[in-house]
């Protein structure tokens, strides 16, 4: 465990600088950017502080998402290139991988914190105490979370992919990546429901009444949905099967 450790600070030493800047960023459009909006395109008319703000908050929550799974990538990719996941550790490819997952997500996780007190600045388009915003705020965490994780597994599948038809087509496996890419988000979209494993349902709907107000009525805002527990456990060793298997076959491709 302590070997564990000692990789994701590793891997905290090399990103902490990117990850402080990226959360200077992050409050500086937040809090600032939508001051300039309106001092360069005043038209009080249409909108205000507060509606670019949250507008501004919801786009800084999408591209901490995005950073964070480019970080991962970039650290997969260069390690991968320079053998450093092999060569210099005893630890097997899965701690390595995963110790690189852990990090980014962590780090996701505070970027998406920084996020989330914009919320907290758009006057009355938001009302709510303090615990419908943790109800709010739980939410978002799960759903970021989750969408993370099933991202960080495709990455490593197309990863691996890339690097075995490398070797074959050269740089048209770049183009071969995005296809299959592409592919498995549409299969995703297109798989029925599967009954079989529909057992175990948890009725987390009624949380939804929970949530903060929002002045626009029109807006129906619903985080939380009810779901079954054996199927969401069927997910979950289907993504942890696949994250085996791809920690694995880019370790024999990068190794040979």
């Amino acid at each position: 465990m302590n070997k564990f450790f000692g990789l994701v600070i590793q891997e905290h030493r090399y990103y902490t600088m990117s990850n402080l800047v990226m959360a200077g960023l992050v409050g500086i459009f937040i809090f600032l950017g939508p001051l300039a909006i309106i001092q360069i395109f005043p038209n009080t008319g249409h909108y205000d502080v507060n509606n670019i703000r949250m507008i501004f908050t919801i786009i800084a929550g999408s591209l901490v998402w995005i950073f964070s799974i480019a970080m991962f990538s970039s650290s997969l990719n260069r390690d991968i290139k320079t053998k450093e996941l092999w060569l210099h550790n005893s630890q097997s490819i899965y701690s390595l991988i995963g110790a690189k997952v852990i990090y980014h997500c962590i780090s996701m996780i505070a970027l998406s914190i920084v996020a989330f007190t914009g919320f907290f600045f758009v006057g009355d388009l938001i009302v709510g105490t303090l615990m419908q915003y943790l109800v709010f705020g739980i939410a978002c965490f799960i759903l970021v979370v989750a969408f993370y994780l099933f991202f960080i597994v495709v990455i490593l599948f197309v990863t691996a992919l890339n690097n075995q038809l490398a070797r074959y087509i050269g740089k048209l496996s770049y183009v071969v990546m995005l296809i299959t890419v592409m592919l498995i988000l549409e299969i995703i979209n297109r798989l029925p429901n599967f009954t079989l494993v529909q057992f175990g349902k948890v009725e987390s709907s009624f949380f939804n009444q929970y949530l903060p107000t929002f002045s626009d009525r029109s807006m129906n805002v619903n985080l939380y949905f009810d779901f079954y527990i054996v199927e969401e456990i069927v997910m979950t060793m289907v993504l942890i099967l696949f994250y085996v298997v791809s920690c694995k076959w880019i370790e024999r491709v990068s190794t040979r």
